[in-house]
């Protein structure tokens, strides 16, 4: 998805549900990206 749909890579890692760190260790919350998953999956999707 990151390379065909040029998708921030931390969008589709919170889609996965994957914990993501950065430098700092801070995990974010999936939902943080809720709006921009949702446009991912729907592009995906159309495919």
């Amino acid at each position: 998805m990151a390379e065909v749909l040029e998708v921030d890579p931390f969008v589709i890692e919170a889609q996965l549900a994957h914990a993501v760190k950065d430098a700092n260790g801070f995990a974010y919350s999936r939902t943080q990206f809720r709006d921009k998953s949702r446009q991912m999956m729907q592009r995906w999707a159309g495919r």
